[in-house]
């Protein structure tokens, strides 16, 4: 409430005075006028003053002007719409605290002194019921938890509880009790059975009847519906007999085969024209391979290891050579070229101290030479057979005139030619023979005055260690190979140089790098894991490789010729032609392929013809080129 006639009167927001032509909010030059109730309008005498935010205009009013029980202040401006606002006074003149008027006050003595006089229609009887209600109970909890609970009651509440009759035993009554009696169907039914209902014994057995003519297992999973047994069995039958009449009889049957065997038979070759073409390929075959190309060469190789002492190596026969009256000189000027070459090795390319040490081995077997000629000649044989019979077969399957049998005849001849031993097989043999390791440089782990630990890691975060990763050191002629073991780890004993270092893993890659080594030091190496390329073709391996140069590091730009061999099934769609792939700036290539025996080469031919079979997979790793 406003206080009236307050010796310093509070400020009164009176509101926005705003400008008609522009909506401008006015903050200055605006004029107020007091109108008390009953009075008329008088200019204002107190202090006009602007929110600086909102605009509005507030009046602090006088002493004076504020001695009404209500008065009105209006702000106003020429071109502006006024504002205005209605006060209501409170007889206080203290700001906050409103005033009653004498008929409206009353003090406490008075009250207390007053009778309550009951309306007309009011009675006291429900509430004197209510209160009734209650007596006799001195603490309603003990009560309630006697009613519920049926452990020991609290004697006062038991004691009121029976007063009125009875003998109330919480241990049986309450609610409790009751909850943990015998099962609620038996306790409500009762002895004589009189709030049951008689099952529908009809019903029931009506039910049964139906059922019992269900199987034991209607809808078992797996089960499978009898269509073969009673009652479909005579369906079956009847069938079956329709079918028959209405299609053939045995004997239409037997008619209508030996009519269709005799048709194959007149189109395209009976049984002895195929054995004719079969008996005329394999005589062809043998004798392009006695007599051709493959036979003049073998013989050619005999001849001249015929001429080879039994020894080669045996310083006997070399006395006994240089001895003979048919000695012949040497040939200087290839001496001379040979020595050019050598000066450009290493000053110690195989020290006197190494060649005594790996001669005087126990486990050293002198190298089967002649061996391994024979091997070698055997393999280029065999490969030379297997294209003459290739050849062969095509020309016999042109004579025999029938296409699908001469490529059957042609299939069978070439896989009754044994196929040529691959490098793995090749390998076995002098694994056996000499012992396992690698026959090309660089297959030692070196014996140089420096040792050398290196340790290949993948890229993870902790890297992890990775076993049997392949690591080459070389420099120059020198080159070195070993794997990691479980640690990622293997060791190299080389001298002071500075050695390309390279690594290789299935599904990794490595681009190669450089150690200087100068003292016994090591060496760690990042691989970064690489996905193996598949092709979008299910019946075509995704195969790849790496192209390296003969220190063992990658090598972009290369070319690579591969030409198929055999495929791996009789039947089936490939390709013949060579297929020509370059690898990329890093050395690595792809090329989706059928299954099958292959070769491969660098297309330059540094690293000669590899033969590698395909297997049926999602991706094949060639080796490097």
């Amino acid at each position: 409430m406003y206080p009236r006639k307050a010796s310093s009167p509070p400020r009164i927001a009176v509101g926005p005075v705003v400008q008609i032509s522009d909506g401008a909010v006015q903050t200055s030059g605006c004029s107020v006028v007091v109108r008390a109730e009953g009075g008329s309008e008088t200019a204002g005498g107190g202090t006009v003053s602007y929110g600086a935010s909102s605009g509005f205009v507030y009046y602090t009013p006088t002493q004076a002007e504020t001695n009404y029980t209500a008065f009105a202040v209006v702000a106003y401006k020429s071109g502006c719409i006024p504002a205005g606002v209605t006060v209501v006074t409170t007889a206080s003149s203290t700001a906050g605290q409103a005033v009653c008027a004498d008929s409206q006050k009353v003090d406490v003595n008075t009250i207390k002194t007053q009778t309550v006089t009951a309306t007309a229609g009011f009675s006291f009887d429900g509430l004197t019921t209510l209160i009734g209600r209650f007596t006799g109970i001195t603490s309603l909890a003990n009560w309630l938890r006697g009613l519920f609970r049926k452990d020991a009651m609290d004697a006062t509440a038991k004691s009121e509880v029976n007063s009125g009759g009875g003998a109330y035993d919480e241990s049986t009554d309450s609610q409790e009790a009751i909850r943990d009696t015998a099962p609620l169907g038996s306790a409500m039914r009762g002895t004589d059975g009189a709030n049951t209902i008689a099952p529908d014994n009809a019903g029931i057995a009506a039910i049964k009847a139906k059922t019992d003519n269900l199987p034991a297992n209607p809808a078992a999973v797996g089960s499978q519906m009898d269509l073969v047994n009673a009652p479909n069995a005579t369906a079956l039958a009847a069938i079956g007999a329709k079918v028959e009449a209405m299609v053939l009889d045995d004997g239409d049957a037997t008619a209508l085969l030996a009519a269709i065997a005799a048709k194959v038979e007149e189109f395209l070759v009976n049984e002895g024209d195929a054995t004719a073409t079969i008996a005329a390929i394999a005589t062809a075959c043998n004798a392009a391979i006695a007599a051709g190309t493959v036979g003049t060469n073998v013989a050619a190789v005999k001849a001249k290891t015929d001429n080879l002492p039994a020894d080669p190596a045996s310083n006997t026969q070399v006395n006994t050579r240089l001895a003979a009256t048919a000695y012949t000189a040497p040939a200087n000027a290839d001496v001379a070229a040979i020595k050019a070459k050598t000066d450009n090795l290493p000053a110690d390319p195989a020290s006197n101290t190494q060649v005594n040490t790996r001669l005087a081995a126990t486990a050293y077997t002198d190298p089967d030479n002649a061996g391994i000629a024979a091997a070698y000649a055997a393999a280029s044989a065999a490969e030379s057979a297997a294209d003459d019979a290739a050849s062969a077969a095509t020309a016999a399957a042109a004579a025999a005139g029938s296409a699908a049998s001469a490529a059957a005849a042609a299939q069978e001849a070439a896989e009754a030619i044994p196929a040529p031993p691959s490098e793995e097989e090749i390998n076995d043999v002098l694994t056996a023979a000499h012992g396992a390791g690698s026959w090309q440089t660089g297959g030692e782990t070196g014996s140089g005055a420096y040792t050398v630990t290196v340790t290949v890691t993948d890229d993870a975060e902790p890297p992890e260690p990775l076993e049997n990763a392949k690591v080459r050191y070389s420099n120059g002629l020198e080159s070195y190979l070993n794997s990691t073991d479980a640690s990622g780890q293997c060791t190299f004993n080389v001298d002071a140089a500075t050695w390309s270092v390279a690594a290789t893993k299935a599904n990794y890659r490595y681009g190669g790098g450089q150690h200087v080594v100068a003292a016994d030091g090591s060496k760690t190496i990042v691989m970064t894991p690489y996905a193996a390329p598949t092709s979008d073709d299910p019946d075509l391996v995704g195969c790849y490789g790496v192209t390296r140069t003969e220190s063992g590091e990658r090598e972009g730009g290369v070319d690579i010729t591969i030409e198929l061999l055999t495929p791996a099934a009789p039947t089936g769609q490939y390709r013949r032609t060579a297929i020509e792939v370059t690898s990329d700036a890093n050395g690595d290539w792809s090329v989706d392929l059928a299954s099958g025996l292959y070769r491969c080469q660098r297309t330059d031919g540094p690293t000669g013809w590899r033969q590698v079979t395909v297997p049926e997979a999602e991706s094949y790793e060639f080796p490097s080129l």
